[in-house]
């Protein structure tokens, strides 16, 4: 109902959990929290270390494995093909990220960290780690691991599809 003080005759969005991920929709649930998470972190991440969500996630992949190709971050991530080859190419062009011909498969690339991107991981990671414990923090410890498996589970389910 419109407010009658403001001559709006407009409604306010409903935002609440249960209209943005009605019960029973865990997939829209889910779509809803990642789009959420992608908000929470990257603003400020984004701003100060001129970094994208999808350029952070490869920093963080080739911190923990070093050599990683396209595309096994993009199997890694669920993430979108074109998404890790341009954010991989703007890490390479900003010397954050070196891309080597893989002399077993040329047609392979290996990802690795430079100085410079090693640097901003070290940088960017005590942020990225803090703000992915105040989003958890709502959750208990056994929500926290059931949540875990269910996802896992999730994952672990989509190569039978």
């Amino acid at each position: 109902m419109a407010d009658p003080r403001t001559n709006d005759n407009s409604t306010a969005p409903d935002n609440s959990a249960e209209a943005l991920a009605p019960r029973g929709n865990v997939l829209a649930g889910i779509h809803v929290v990642s789009n959420l998470i992608g908000r929470a972190f990257f603003p400020e991440i984004a701003s100060k270390w001129d970094l994208s969500l999808a350029e952070w996630r490869i920093v963080l992949t080739l911190a923990h494995r070093p050599g990683a190709s396209a595309a096994e971050i993009t199997a890694l991530w669920g993430m979108e093909k074109m998404a890790v080859s341009r954010a991989a190419r703007r890490l390479e062009r900003t010397g954050r990220v070196d891309r080597t011909s893989d002399p077993k498969d040329g047609r392979r690339f290996t990802l690795s960290l430079t100085q410079a991107g090693r640097a901003l991981f070290v940088e960017v990671e005590p942020s990225a780690t803090a703000r992915y414990h105040e989003i958890i923090a709502v959750l208990d410890r056994s929500e926290r691991e059931a949540l875990h498996s269910a996802l896992t589970k999730l994952i672990e389910h989509f190569p039978t599809l």
